[in-house]
């Protein structure tokens, strides 16, 4: 019925609000994101990706409207769901790492971003020397 999670509803809403980040339309965007993420939490559980794309992209969309510290949360909520999700180099791994990097420089705490960037930046030349053998 009607009251059963729908995954291809939460890709939707996400889609949208994607376009409406893009837009520079992020008080738009957030009840979209947070509908999409109460639908995935119910269809997925605690741990999948799509659940830790969710918890990602609020984070994200938080931080647009200036809301760091509000946004941080979110976003070390995602890095810790990215770590149990991916136990080697991944890209999800590698942006969820940059994107707490971000959030903790623009609290003016470089010495605890440093190290989450330098973890990314590792990860990303890993990737990038897989995506690319010839290099």
């Amino acid at each position: 019925g009607p009251d059963r999670p729908d995954p291809e509803l939460a890709a939707t809403l996400t889609a949208l609000a994607d376009l409406l980040l893009f837009r520079g339309r992020y008080a738009d965007g957030q009840p979209l994101i947070e509908e999409a993420l109460r639908i995935r939490r119910a269809a997925h559980g605690a741990l999948h990706p799509d659940v830790a794309e969710s918890v990602g992209d609020l984070g994200v969309n938080l931080a647009q409207q200036g809301r760091v510290a509000e946004a941080a949360k979110y976003l070390r909520e995602a890095l810790e769901m990215q770590r149990r999700l991916h136990p080697g180099p991944h890209p999800d791994l590698a942006e969820a790492l940059n994107n707490v990097g971000w959030a903790l420089n623009s609290l003016n705490r470089p010495a605890e971003a440093e190290p989450l960037y330098r973890e990314a930046l590792a990860m990303n030349r890993r990737l990038l020397g897989e995506a690319h053998p010839e290099i």
